[in-house]
């Protein structure tokens, strides 16, 4: 257990539509999917690629202790990778 009521998140806890949350509860994005060790997690027109590891169950729901500006940058990354993809 870490402080409070937060414990790891399984696999089982990261369900689609499920809603996450930063350290200071501010929602984040909701999970769309989980590939591998990865769940994906959108936010308007951002898709953010949260590890599995850095995702805690609360009472609340989803929390991650990833920052922001880590946040961020995955969703950026995620553009530049997609964005050079033609449809």
């Amino acid at each position: 257990r870490l402080e409070g009521d937060l414990v790891l998140a399984t696999r089982a806890d990261v369900r689609g539509g499920a809603a996450v949350r930063d350290w200071r509860a501010r929602r984040v994005g909701v999970v769309q999917s989980v590939h591998g060790d990865t769940a994906v997690v959108v936010q308007g027109n951002r898709t953010m690629h949260v590890p599995l590891a850095s995702l805690y169950r609360s009472s609340r729901g989803l929390v991650t202790n990833l920052t922001r500006a880590q946040l961020r940058a995955s969703a950026s990354a995620n553009a530049n990778a997609h964005g050079s993809v033609s449809h």
